[in-house]
């Protein structure tokens, strides 16, 4: 059984965290939304009592009509999730917070809190430059938890492509991307989606012809491209096992013929 938590960031911009059943980073397999709308794939957790993401988004939005400068969002966004080893349901923890902003509490126990952008303040953020200090009050059977995620958020400079050939296949370098254990890389339209993984240190993914052929043709931008590095650590607290992630979303729309 496999859990999706979304939550929106943005009309046109999301995230979803999915909780299922691998036990490492390395093995971890993602979300593949079938969706035009961005969502960024977070890493499968499994074998552990809850789950604290820090995750940061740049999305490079689509215009319908050419601008002289691209327009992108960047901002960062948390999501928490405690449960019994089977994330299937998810408990009470109290208040949870990350660097002092409190996250908020869903109808299902799953906590979020997302920078909102404002005209003055267009790419907010929680304060991940400086770590992730988590503390949760505990509640039932999850305790009181304090620990601050001090690892270097990962990152990923290279360039999106804007359109895509079916035909011609894709390679994506991850050259780079850096502070990460593994990669994701997303191309999906409609409700199709194509994922591949790689190791930290790989020079490059790449789609085969074979790979997207089953990709609807889009010529609005509405496809979705992703590059996802991030990395995970997973201490023990008060005799339990927690994951915290720490993950960079690269997003941008594409066409694909």
């Amino acid at each position: 059984m496999k859990t999706l938590l979304p939550t929106s960031l943005l009309a046109a911009a999301g995230f979803a965290l999915l909780l299922g059943g691998c036990s490492k980073a390395d093995d971890a397999t993602p979300t593949t939304p079938a969706s035009t709308t961005p969502t960024a794939a977070t890493p499968t957790v499994g074998n552990v009592y809850g789950v604290m993401v820090s995750l940061r988004m740049n999305y490079a939005v689509a215009s319908p009509v050419p601008l002289p400068v691209p327009v992108t969002v960047d901002l960062e966004s948390a999501i928490a999730a405690f449960y019994n080893l089977n994330p299937t349901s998810f408990m009470d923890a109290g208040a949870v917070s990350v660097n002092g902003n409190a996250l908020d509490k869903g109808s299902n126990n799953a906590y979020t809190k997302v920078a909102t952008p404002t005209q003055t303040n267009p790419s907010p953020n929680l304060g991940f430059d400086n770590g992730s200090s988590w503390s949760v009050a505990g509640s039932g059977a999850t305790p009181a938890i304090t620990y601050n995620h001090s690892s270097s958020m990962p990152t990923y400079s290279g360039t999106l492509p804007t359109s895509i050939t079916k035909a011609s296949g894709l390679t994506v370098a991850l050259s780079s991307v850096r502070n990460a254990d593994s990669v994701y890389v997303l191309i999906a339209a409609g409700n199709q989606s194509v994922l591949k993984r790689a190791q930290a240190g790989t020079s490059s993914i790449t789609f085969t012809a074979n790979d997207l052929r089953n990709l609807p043709t889009v010529t609005d931008k509405s496809g979705i491209v992703q590059v996802l590095p991030f990395r995970m650590t997973r201490p023990v607290i008060s005799g339990k096992t927690y994951a915290f992630i720490k993950e960079y979303a690269a997003v941008g729309n594409i066409d694909i013929q």
